[in-house]
């Protein structure tokens, strides 16, 4: 099945199974994206197995709210999606983050 397959039959029929495959089949990406602001989400004293563990949920978001007219591919989506969990963890759990959080090199703090 195609990733479109597999997206429309958890809109439209809540599967599971088709979730379960999606899933694994673009994991790396969301482990990937996570690892990215692994050090950032450390440094404010949180356990980034807390992202690694919305996986599923955040796959699921992605699915139900992809939007093939868009012309943009579902690793795209689920990538993005990703990091604005990411950012949004960060700004919950944070009142300083990192000014240049997205290229992970840290130049200073800024105050949010």
């Amino acid at each position: 099945m195609t990733d479109l397959d597999l997206i429309k039959n958890i809109k439209n029929n809540h599967d599971s199974e088709s979730l379960k495959c999606l899933s694994a089949r673009h994991s790396g990406i969301f482990y990937d994206m996570v690892k990215r602001y692994h050090h950032f989400i450390s440094e404010i004293g949180r356990d980034p197995k807390d992202l690694y563990d919305d996986k599923e949920s955040i796959v699921y978001q992605s699915a139900l709210s992809y939007n093939e007219d868009k012309n943009i591919k579902f690793s795209t989506w689920l990538g993005n999606q990703a990091r604005y969990h990411c950012l949004n963890f960060l700004n919950k759990n944070s009142t300083s983050l990192p000014t240049a959080i997205v290229t992970g090199k840290q130049i200073g703090r800024a105050h949010v």
